[in-house]
């Protein structure tokens, strides 16, 4: 089933052999896809922004947003549920 998901962190490989993009690249991309809303299935999440930056994800942690509960809830009520993952280990 699609859900919507948003990054709370996430950590890229951003070096290979013979090349690392410079730091302020890797923040813009970082603060990029912390402000995105992803629509995928969960299991295709890491797939999905990977795909779409062309880095492989290291470490994600990320929370699915729920459109009938943020629509019940006040603004200062969380509405996310939190879920995270180290592809590292």
């Amino acid at each position: 089933m699609t859900s919507k998901y948003k990054v709370c962190q996430i950590a890229f490989d951003f070096e290979d052999d013979s090349f690392e993009l410079p730091p302020n690249i890797q923040e813009e991309l970082i603060n990029d896809c912390l402000q995105r809303v992803w629509s995928c299935d969960e299991e295709d999440l890491v797939d999905e922004i990977t795909e779409f930056y062309g880095f492989c994800v290291q470490n994600i942690d990320y929370e699915q947003k729920n459109s009938y509960i943020e629509s019940q809830l006040s603004d200062d009520t969380p509405t996310l549920l939190k879920r995270e993952s180290n592809l590292s280990e």
